[in-house]
């Protein structure tokens, strides 16, 4: 059960990156990779989840010209793990 959930929220970097990409959107590739001290292995495959659960959008304009932005999806994902928070957050 919520395995799906599970799968993007406890992934280092998930939330971060579409975080990012709601505060601003199209990012390319290299934008996303300065943010975080991470790999650019770690950043693909991020975004890749992120993109397989439609959560981001990702369009090849070129080869070398990716751009990844966050879909109505994505923003409902977000503000759903923020009411969430504030749930939790609220028991304090």
């Amino acid at each position: 059960m919520y395995n799906e959930v599970r799968s993007v929220v406890e992934s280092k970097w998930s939330i971060k990156i579409l975080s990012s990409l709601s505060e601003e959107s199209p990012q390319n590739f290299s934008t996303v990779q300065e943010q975080f001290d991470t790999s650019n292995d770690v950043i693909t495959d991020r975004l890749r989840l992120l993109a397989e659960y439609d959560l981001i959008d990702r369009r090849e304009h070129t080869r070398r010209d990716v751009r990844y932005s966050i879909t109505k999806r994505g923003e409902r994902f977000l503000d759903e793990l923020r009411d969430l928070n504030s749930l939790l957050r609220k028991g304090l």
